[in-house]
């Protein structure tokens, strides 16, 4: 009994690792991460997430997601990504708005990438499910 109780325990740290390490890199994972529960309206009342988000409007962040699709966007593109530990609207989560047209037409989908961008905009479905949108973002 004791062994198999120690045996779940390791295999349920594992599954807990793995999903950390699923999305955002661990060292700025808690920053997008809390900006995914705060918007969440499934979590919190709107007055909630409205002055959550005039504390992080603005501010870089960094995170890493599958590429869903690209699109043409007026003076550059649009970047549809997946972070995959998170919930997903129409298979994306983060929009990226991207100034280097040739490097976003050089993406494939699927692809996984790095980037960082200024959070500009979300929106926040009642039935869960947070869409970030970054200016600016450049894919590292």
């Amino acid at each position: 009994m004791k062994q198999g109780i120690m045996w779940m325990m390791a295999a349920l740290t594992g599954v807990v690792m793995i999903a950390g390490l699923a999305g955002c890199r661990r060292s700025y994972a808690k920053e997008m991460d809390d900006a995914f529960n705060n918007l969440d309206l499934q979590k919190h009342t709107k007055l909630h997430v409205e002055e959550y988000w005039k504390t992080i409007n603005n501010q870089e962040r960094r995170c890493e997601g599958m590429v869903v699709e690209v699109r043409r966007d007026r003076g550059g593109a649009e970047v549809f990504i997946a972070v995959p530990s998170r919930i997903t609207f129409r298979d994306y989560n983060v929009v990226l708005t991207v100034p280097d047209v040739a490097q976003a037409a050089a993406l494939t989908r699927r692809q996984k990438i790095r980037f960082r961008g200024i959070l500009n905009n979300y929106r926040a479905g009642r039935e869960g499910g947070v869409v970030l949108t970054l200016q600016g973002a450049e894919i590292l």
